[in-house]
This record gives C-alpha cells, sequence and structure tokens, in this order.
C-alpha cells in the first residue's frame, strides 16, 4: 500500500508541477516574458551549419512582431549556443552554496539547476504576442540539446527548423570559411583534400563496421559540432535525434529555398509556420538582403576547393546517409544533390588516395 500512495503522491507532485509552470506561462504573457523562468522560445533554427541559416533568422527578425538575439553580431546572430554549451549544463551536478547559485540558476534539492533565466535576458524583451527566436547552427548535431530545449520548454515546444544543404557543398563552404577566418588552426595554405581525409579516417573508424549505425544513432553522438566534417552531413541521424526528443522539425533545403524565384514565398511560409503574419512584412525586399557573404571577395586558390577525385569518394560515402535522409522525410531530395551518381567504390579505402591529397 505505502508504494501505491507513494506512486499516486508523485503523480500530485508532478501535477503541482505543470499547474505552477502553466501559471507561469499565463502571467508571463501579462510583461516581459523575460523576467520569469519560463521557456521563451517559439521557434529555433538548428543548422546546417553554411546553409544560409544567418540570411533566414535575419529575415525573420526583421518581422515587426519578431524579437531577435545579437542582431549586431554579424554573422553571429541569432547565435546563443546556450544549449550546446556543455559548461551552462554540467554531466555532474553542481550543489548550491549556501541555497544560491551563480547565474541565476535554481537551487532546487540543493543541486543547481540550468540557468533558463539567463538565456531568458540574452534577448529583448519578450512582450505580448512577440516571437522570440534564436539560430544556433551547433544544435543540429549536439548530442544533448534536444533534451535540453525539451526540458527548459516541455509545456509548449518551440517551431524547429532545420535548413539542409548538399552535404559536399556544405563541407567545402565550412573548410573555405575556416581558411578565410584563419580558425582552428587552418592558413591559406590548407588543402581541402588533406582535411577531408582526415575527417573520413576518423568517421569510418567508427562506422565502417556498423553500416546501419544511422538507424538508431548513439544518444552521446560520434563527434562534437564542428568537429568533423562528414558527420556533419549526416543529416538523418542528427533529425533522428530531435524526433526522438519529441519535436517535429521542418525541414527545408538550401538549394530550394535560396531560389531567386520563389524566396520570397518560402520566407512568406516560414513566417506561418511560426506563428507570424506575413502580411506585416514585405517578404520579397527582405528576401533580397544578402547576409555572411564576406567569403566572395577572398581569393581562393585550387587547393581550397575538393578535387573530382574527392568528390567521387564523398558521393560514395554520403550516398546511403541521403537515401536515409530521403526515405525519413518521405519526399525526395533536391537534384542538386545527385553528385557524381556513378560514383562506385570504398570510401572508406584509403589505400587508393593520392599520397599528397590537394595538390
Amino acid at each position: 500500500p505505502s508504494k501505491r500512495f507513494d506512486g499516486v503522491g508523485s503523480l500530485m507532485r508532478a501535477a503541482l508541477l505543470l499547474g505552477a509552470a502553466a501559471a507561469a506561462q499565463q502571467q508571463c504573457t501579462q510583461r516581459c516574458r523575460n523576467e520569469c523562468n519560463a521557456c521563451i522560445l517559439s521557434y529555433a533554427i538548428i543548422g546546417a551549419r553554411k546553409a544560409g541559416t544567418t540570411s533566414l533568422y535575419r529575415w525573420i527578425s526583421a518581422h515587426p512582431d519578431a524579437v531577435g538575439y545579437g542582431l549586431n553580431r554579424g554573422p553571429r546572430a541569432g547565435e546563443v549556443m546556450y544549449f550546446s554549451s556543455d559548461k551552462l549544463f554540467p554531466a555532474k551536478p553542481v550543489p548550491c552554496f549556501g541555497n544560491t547559485c551563480q547565474q541565476g540558476r535554481a537551487c532546487v534539492n540543493n543541486v543547481c539547476q540550468p540557468p533558463h533565466q539567463w538565456y531568458n535576458h540574452q534577448f529583448p524583451c519578450v512582450s505580448g504576442r512577440k516571437v522570440a527566436g534564436e539560430a544556433s547552427v551547433a544544435y543540429l548535431v549536439h548530442a544533448e540539446a534536444p533534451k535540453r530545449m525539451f526540458e527548459y520548454c516541455s509545456t509548449a515546444l518551440p517551431k524547429i527548423i532545420a535548413l539542409l544543404r548538399e552535404p559536399i557543398a556544405r563541407y567545402e563552404s565550412q573548410f573555405q570559411m575556416r581558411v578565410r577566418l584563419k580558425t582552428r588552426g587552418y592558413t591559406p595554405k590548407s588543402a581541402a583534400d588533406a582535411d577531408m581525409r582526415r575527417d573520413v579516417h576518423a568517421f569510418c573508424g567508427l562506422t565502417k563496421n556498423h553500416a546501419t549505425w544511422y538507424l538508431h544513432p548513439k544518444p552521446t553522438g560520434l563527434f562534437e559540432p564542428a568537429r568533423n566534417g562528414v558527420y556533419e552531413g549526416v543529416y538523418v541521424a542528427h533529425l533522428k535525434r530531435w524526433r526522438h526528443a519529441g519535436f517535429s522539425v521542418h525541414t527545408l533545403f538550401f538549394e530550394e529555398f535560396f531560389s531567386e524565384e520563389r524566396q520570397a514565398d518560402h520566407l512568406r511560409d516560414v513566417l506561418r509556420y511560426i506563428g507570424l503574419d506575413p502580411t506585416k512584412q514585405d517578404a520579397h525586399a527582405t528576401s533580397k538582403r544578402k547576409y555572411n557573404t564576406k567569403g566572395s571577395d577572398f581569393d581562393y586558390f585550387p587547393r581550397h576547393a575538393f578535387s573530382s577525385f574527392a568528390q567521387r569518394r564523398l558521393a560514395v560515402l554520403f550516398r546511403p546517409y541521403n537515401d536515409g535522409l530521403a526515405s525519413f522525410l518521405g519526399r525526395p531530395l533536391p537534384d542538386a544533390w545527385a553528385r557524381w551518381p556513378n560514383a562506385t567504390g570504398d570510401a572508406c579505402d584509403e589505400s587508393a588516395w593520392p599520397r599528397r591529397p590537394g595538390w
């Protein structure tokens, strides 16, 4: 009997917590919701990296009812990177010190909780029917981000948007950005093929003997965000993780979304999806603005692009994952994704690689 009453007590406590969260959410609609320890997110663009997420976020933030983060931060606009921060979400519980915690964290059962109120204050005032959102590209790949966001917004889940780009083109664009900015040890002397060979070696070392690993991706992930260009392009595994966490992901394709003829229409569709009135914004004029395109002014050399040999190997490697993505989404991929359709061989066999890739 004691176990039965304990179960009833647990249900009652859960009901009280949900009721309190709902009451807090309702109360917050009367003023700046940032001041409450409740979810203020209406939408989140989770990636992919180098797929036009900065432009899409800025276009949405230009709407009069949208509240954006870091719009003065250039290409980092919208990138709060909160749910991918392992420092803010430590793996081991952090005990409270004198019933208090840093960064405005709540203290529950002598354990410091994630600093949700600190996160809320990163945004301007979210009042009335205003819509707040962010665009952190690390969320697509980070293994813990879906679960963390679900726990933060469990009473009203935000709309999730994934903007995907053909993985070889996305990978090459990411490499060129790092060469231009000289980040992560990259310099103008870096070669795309050498970078790709290193990533393929690491990726194949973990997946070669588990061809269907992506059907049931590991909860911990294979690599951290931005650590392996091949892994970032295995979109089907990342989207499965988000769906498993309880989210419905609205998936868009870079090659279709940014077509000149339909760009404004696609923006209006996104505004409707996240709950904004598209008639309040000139979508045609807004979608003409270009963001994060400084790379077009940089002097790239042939070694900064993948060779045809490397592209064929990558096409073979990505093919089963792209097929899995089409099956997962229930629709065909854009024609631009069918690169090197006749390429064959073992993408993980390094014996056939040139001695000096990229030169």
